[in-house]
């Protein structure tokens, strides 16, 4: 996932999370209960979205290293091909 989508999915959101529960809280405090559960609801609903995005990175991240692997093997498979030897695996790789 590139950075920019990374920062105003994440950053964003937790930073909107975090300004409506302190304003939630200030709400609450001064005796108005409609408006504070409203802006409850919203920080609820924006950290879990800052979650599920943070998450979506992870995934795509590891997604991407288990292809580039895959790719990696591949090519090995086709050296040893060319060479006609069979290389030994990178201890690297099997961690």
């Amino acid at each position: 996932m590139p950075f920019k989508y990374k920062l105003i999915g994440v950053f964003g959101n937790a930073v909107l999370s975090a300004i409506s529960a302190v304003i939630t809280l200030i709400l609450l405090f001064t005796d108005k209960f409609g408006p504070a559960s409203v802006l409850l609801g919203l920080t609820i609903l924006s950290g879990i979205n800052s979650y599920i995005i943070w998450r979506a990175s992870q995934l795509f991240s590891e997604e991407e290293y288990l292809k580039a692997e895959i790719r990696k093997e591949e090519l090995r498979e086709q050296l040893d091909e060319m060479t006609g030897k069979h290389a030994a695996p990178d201890n690297k790789t099997l961690n």
